[in-house]
Order: C-alpha cells, then sequence, then structure tokens
C-alpha cells in the first residue's frame, strides 16, 4: 500500500513542479510566448501539422544520426552523437516554449480578466491535467499538444519579418 501513496505523491508533486515550470517560463520570456499565443489562436491546424511534420522529420534525423554515432567511432562518432544532440534539444526547447504559449491560451480563454500569473498557473494546471488522464491523455491528448505546440513555435519564431 505504501508504493500507492508514493506513486501519489510522485505524480502531485510532478504535476506542481511542471505547472511551475510552465508558469516561470512564461514570466521570463513573454515576448516569445506572446507571439506563439497568437499563432496558436490564428492557426491551430495548422501548427499542429507543421508540428507533426517537424517532430517526424527531425525525429527520425536524430534517431539515424545516432544510429550512425553507434556505428562509428572517434571522431565521426563524436560529431553525429552532438548533431543527434542538437536536434533533440531544439524540438525540446520549441516544444517547451508551444506549451507555454498553450498555456496561456487555456488560461486566458478561462478568464481573460484574470492576472498574468493566475492565468498561467490556470492554464499550466489545466494543460498537465489533460495530458495526465489515463490513456486518452496520454496517447492522444499529449503528442496533440506538443505537435500544436512545436509546430506555431517553430512559425512564430522563425518566419521572416514582413
Amino acid at each position: 500500500m505504501d508504493s500507492v501513496f508514493d506513486l501519489l505523491i510522485i505524480i502531485l508533486l510532478g504535476l506542481s513542479s511542471l505547472s511551475a515550470f510552465l508558469v516561470v517560463v512564461s514570466i521570463l520570456l513573454p515576448t516569445p510566448t506572446i507571439k506563439i499565443q497568437r499563432v496558436l489562436e490564428e492557426r491551430p491546424g495548422r501548427s499542429l501539422l507543421l508540428g507533426f511534420v517537424n517532430f517526424a522529420f527531425f525525429g527520425l534525423l536524430a534517431t539515424l544520426s545516432g544510429w550512425a554515432a553507434d556505428q562509428l567511432s572517434g571522431v565521426l562518432e563524436a560529431i553525429f552523437t552532438v548533431f543527434a544532440g542538437v536536434i533533440v534539444l531544439g524540438l525540446i526547447i520549441f516544444s517547451i516554449l508551444g506549451l507555454v504559449a498553450l498555456a496561456q491560451l487555456i488560461g486566458t480563454r478561462i478568464d481573460p480578466d484574470a492576472k498574468p500569473f493566475l492565468i498561467s498557473l490556470r492554464g499550466a494546471v489545466i494543460l498537465l491535467l489533460a495530458a495526465f488522464a489515463p490513456f486518452i491523455g496520454w496517447y492522444l491528448m499529449t503528442p496533440l499538444l506538443v505537435w500544436a505546440g512545436l509546430g506555431a513555435a517553430i512559425q512564430a519564431l522563425l518566419q521572416r519579418k514582413s
């Protein structure tokens, strides 16, 4: 029975720390968060599709680079390992920024007149609770949210200024 309580504590602490992380990122990086949130509001379908395509392409590229690093040795192994790490790090950073903007969007739609901290906190908690829902949240909601956030971040941060 102790393992059930341990698991419950781990889940609650994980949700709390991830919520705090999303709030802190939204407070520290307001300009990119606002730009990404605007893209999510205007083009959610395009963001989802772009995020899926980029996740699949760069995930495959990182996997192939990691495989090539395993087959090689010496300097080439290091080069391919670093290349795969940079790709994965880029995907993680863009996905986090997208999820922060998505949490902001959810919080804004709940109560647009609330203080920015409460908007971020409410959005982060609801976003994470939706992702933690058994099966549907794990296998459907989480990938869709990550892909939408990734696609919106790519659109907002890498588009050319007109």
